[in-house]
């Protein structure tokens, strides 16, 4: 199974967690995060998987409306240079 098949079977922040440490990322703690209001960015990972270069990003955002209380929604966006781009959505 290649990299970003194994990616597209990620399903909480613990298949991720998983994921990059199976490939050792490592947080780019130098990278912008920026956050505002219902969303923003928990993480940024990088490294290298299969000889190309590769960024995971981590972000959240809250669905919920005035008086709503909906769980918060978690996207992970895997760059992987030459190779491709995939990004899995699930409840945080």
């Amino acid at each position: 199974m290649s990299a970003l098949q194994e990616f597209s079977a990620i399903k909480s922040d613990d298949d991720l967690y998983a994921f990059l440490k199976r490939y050792a990322l490592v947080e780019d703690l130098n990278a912008e995060k920026p956050a505002s209001i219902g969303r923003g960015v928990l993480g940024v990972y990088v490294g290298q998987i299969e000889g190309h270069a590769v960024q995971v990003t981590h972000r959240w955002r809250d669905p919920s409306g005035p008086f709503q209380n909906e769980p918060d929604i978690h996207k992970a966006i895997l760059q992987m240079a030459g190779v491709g781009y995939k990004e899995v959505e699930y409840e945080g």
